[in-house]
């Protein structure tokens, strides 16, 4: 979860509280401080977007499309950032803002240029410690929120093995017989204050793309990298130190690359990116995405519906607001390789044949050649 992504958040939090068609008031407006902040252990500066919610005469979906709508101007409120421990605080962290020029423009909301507060934190954070935003305003309530943090604990991934340079990912084996898929068990210890893991796999492609069919004009080279969501699992407490096992089918490899390409005989695909030092196509990197508890409820409450009854309970977990305050957290272990198995059914398999792939490798039976 970036920045991009609490803009995401606070698009959808505006448009729940503020936006409207017609309206005639016959009564004061309540305007609401909205907060969304995600502070990440790890990171050496954290961003908080601090809006409004507002309420104009006419048509609220051309108001939106004003930057003071929903921003408030500056010197508006002080705000900190303070970090607490055992009830004292023991560090204060003054919020600056600055204008970003990253927001997508395809909305109805105002873009590309926004405002954002940041706070430094060159040491990163305290997982022993709790954060606590306040926003004193002269002329209106004080809004105010707290999280605790993530551990960071390096090495927490157990399988696939971290700093194993030659290990290799087995999705399948193919024999006279036929295929045998070959399940994964991606397995991680939790950390704590962790509630939820999302894991992926980060899948990296070299496309070239010809000018003709039989592939002898080069036109085009790309990297592609496809993040495979495997599934979110929750530890059963949040003190760290579960062990955690995600099974992973292997045949669910080979349709999910299905359903990511086109067959086009003037694209050739390599599945990963060779290094030559230690003779391996390095083609899939693991990734752990970890969220507290109040980001896990705030996810849980906001998953598509899909029951009949289609109405939302409302969380925030902002004193006087609206939005989110927590923590998250992403581990990453770079650089799988694959079996010999697993090219062979990329190559020739039920699902990949006609996809064009090959292997860099040049003692693969599928070299993809010069």
């Amino acid at each position: 979860m970036q920045g991009k992504k609490l803009i995401l958040l606070l698009t959808a939090a505006i448009g729940i509280w503020s936006c409207s068609t017609e309206v005639d008031l016959n009564a004061p407006y309540d305007s609401k401080t909205v907060v969304f902040g995600l502070l990440d252990p790890g990171l050496d500066t954290q961003w908080v977007k601090i809006n409004r919610t507002w309420l104009g005469e006419g048509n609220n979906a051309l108001v939106a499309a004003i930057r003071d709508s929903s921003e408030y101007e500056a010197g508006a409120f002080v705000g900190v950032v303070q970090e607490i421990q055992n009830g004292s605080v023991i560090s204060t962290y003054a919020l600056h803002d600055t204008l970003l020029d990253n927001k997508e423009t395809d909305g109805i909301f105002y873009g590309p240029e926004h405002k954002a507060y940041y706070f430094a934190t060159p040491a990163g954070l305290n997982s022993n410690s709790e954060y606590r935003i306040s926003l004193d305003f002269p002329n209106k309530v004080d809004v105010e929120a707290s999280t605790n943090i993530i551990a960071t604990v390096v090495g927490n991934i157990i399988y696939p093995p971290i700093g194993n340079d030659n290990f290799k990912l087995n999705w399948a084996t193919v024999s006279p017989n036929g295929t045998t898929y070959a399940n994964q068990n991606i397995k991680w210890s939790s950390t704590a204050n962790a509630k939820r893991y999302e894991a992926k796999l980060r899948i990296w492609i070299k496309e070239k793309e010809y000018a003709d069919n039989a592939q002898t004009q080069l036109l085009e080279e790309r990297i592609i990298s496809l993040d495979w969501s495997l599934g979110t699992e929750s530890p059963a407490s949040t003190n760290g130190g579960e062990t955690i096992l995600l099974p992973v089918n292997g045949e669910s490899f080979y349709r999910f690359i299905a359903s990511r390409f086109e067959a086009n005989p003037r694209i050739r695909r390599e599945l990963g990116i060779w290094d030559p030092v230690v003779q391996i196509a390095r083609s899939f990197d693991l990734v752990l995405v970890v969220a507290n508890e109040e980001l896990d409820t705030y996810l849980d409450i906001n998953e598509p519906v899909t029951g009949i009854i289609q109405e939302r309970p409302e969380y925030t977990n902002i004193a006087n607001g609206l939005g989110l305050f927590a923590s998250r957290s992403s581990q990453e272990a770079p650089g799988y390789g694959y079996t010999d198995g697993t090219m062979k059914e990329l190559a020739i398999g039920e699902f990949t044949s006609t996809l064009g792939f090959c292997s860099p490798n040049p003692f693969n039976e599928f070299y993809c050649g010069e």
